[in-house]
């Protein structure tokens, strides 16, 4: 009998997830600063739009983390501190 991959079995797994909305959130950057490239400038909103796919998938990944997390204080936390770093840029 032949063995079915085991991303096959159980999906996608966290971290091809996120790979997947860093791709999307990307492609989103490029058409809102990417303007003064002719052929993404032809392509706005085509970019916007895909782009727009990486939101959910990272809030997604959000509920699930604090849905299996053992600390939500601790969790929430250490999102806040790193959102708080990139502020400071």
């Amino acid at each position: 009998m032949k063995k079915i991959p085991q991303f096959a079995q159980n999906g996608l797994t966290s971290h091809q997830i996120k790979l997947i909305a860093m791709v999307f959130m990307t492609i989103d950057h490029i058409g809102a600063y990417g303007f003064e490239i002719s052929c993404i400038n032809d392509n706005y909103s085509l970019f916007r739009i895909l782009g727009r796919i990486g939101a959910p998938l990272f809030l997604y990944m959000l509920t699930e983390s604090i849905r299996y997390t053992h600390s939500k204080f601790t969790l929430i936390l250490r999102l806040y501190i790193g959102a708080v770093r990139v502020g400071r840029k």
